[in-house]
C-alpha cells in the first residue's frame, strides 16, 4: 500500500512532466528502435539512479490501445526488458541498457557526448536523419557529437567565457531531471 505523505505529495506536484529529458533522445536510441516506433503515447525517457537501466514512460489513457499493445509486445520480448508497472496516469517500462552501449550510457551521464563510440554516434545520427524532417535536431546533435572549433568559438561568444579546446558544447544532463523517481509516477 502506497501512502503519500506531505513531502512526497509536494515533490509530485512540483515535478514538471513537460520537461523533455536528454535521455529521451540519447538513451532511448540505444535500444535500436526507430524514434517513431514508440507511438504518440510515448512521453519521456529517464535513466536509473545507480544501475544501467532506462525507464520508458507512456501517458494514459492510450490514444491507440492496439498500437500501444504492439509496442508493449515488442518491448516485453526484447532481450533488454527488465519490468513494467502501471499507474492511473502512466505506463512505465524498465529496460536494461544494451551491453554494447553501457560505456556510451556512462559517457552520456557525464556529458561527454563527443567521447561516445563511433558505432553509437553513427546509429544515433542515422535514426535522427530518418526522423528529423527539418534536420534542426540532427544538426545540433551532430555538432554535439563532433564539436568543431567554430562551434566552440560560437559558444564562447554566447557565454562570454573561454572554453578548453576539448570542451563539450552541450551541457551535461541535469540528473535531477533525468533520473527516474518513483514518486513522480505514483497514483
Amino acid at each position: 500500500m502506497i501512502v503519500e505523505n506531505e513531502e512526497t505529495s509536494k515533490k509530485k506536484s512540483e515535478f514538471d512532466y513537460s520537461k523533455l529529458t536528454k535521455a529521451r533522445l540519447f538513451v532511448r536510441c540505444m535500444l535500436g528502435y526507430p524514434l517513431d516506433f514508440y507511438g504518440e503515447d510515448f512521453h519521456n525517457c529517464y535513466v536509473g539512479k545507480s544501475d544501467n537501466v532506462m525507464y520508458l514512460i507512456f501517458k494514459k489513457p492510450m490514444k491507440d490501445i492496439q498500437g500501444f499493445n504492439k509496442i508493449l509486445d515488442t518491448l516485453v520480448t526484447d532481450e533488454y526488458y527488465n519490468g513494467q508497472k502501471s499507474t492511473t496516469d502512466w505506463y512505465i517500462i524498465k529496460m536494461n541498457i544494451p551491453h554494447q552501449y553501457i560505456s556510451d550510457y556512462h559517457k552520456f551521464l557525464e556529458g561527454k557526448y563527443s567521447k561516445m563510440s563511433e558505432d553509437y554516434k553513427e546509429n544515433l545520427l542515422n535514426m535522427l536523419l530518418k526522423y528529423d524532417r527539418t534536420k534542426i535536431v540532427y544538426k545540433k546533435i551532430k555538432e554535439c557529437l563532433y564539436p568543431t572549433k567554430e562551434a566552440r568559438k560560437k559558444l564562447e561568444e554566447d557565454l562570454g567565457a573561454s572554453l578548453e579546446p576539448d570542451a563539450e558544447i552541450m551541457s551535461i544532463p541535469n540528473l535531477d531531471i533525468e533520473i527516474y523517481k518513483d514518486e513522480h509516477f505514483r497514483d
